[in-house]
């Protein structure tokens, strides 16, 4: 799964305006942390970052935050 999750994490970061990545939870429940800045971020960002994620073989939950005040 570290493969996976480092060329999620490289996937990820490519989209304009994604300054972070991060993951959290156990065993099969992965949680996939995405952090955007909103002046930075392309118009389709929830679509890429969707997108990024359904490249997982499991499961995962996304949370995407978009940051305004940056």
């Amino acid at each position: 799964m570290t493969t996976e999750l480092d060329r999620l994490e490289l996937e990820l970061r490519s989209v304009p305006g994604v300054v972070a990545v991060g993951y959290s939870g156990e065993g099969e429940r992965l949680a996939v942390h995405v952090v955007a800045v909103a002046s930075r971020a392309v118009a389709d960002l929830a679509d890429r970052v969707q997108r990024a994620v359904h490249l997982c073989a499991e499961p995962v939950e996304l949370d995407l935050l978009l940051d305004v005040q940056a």
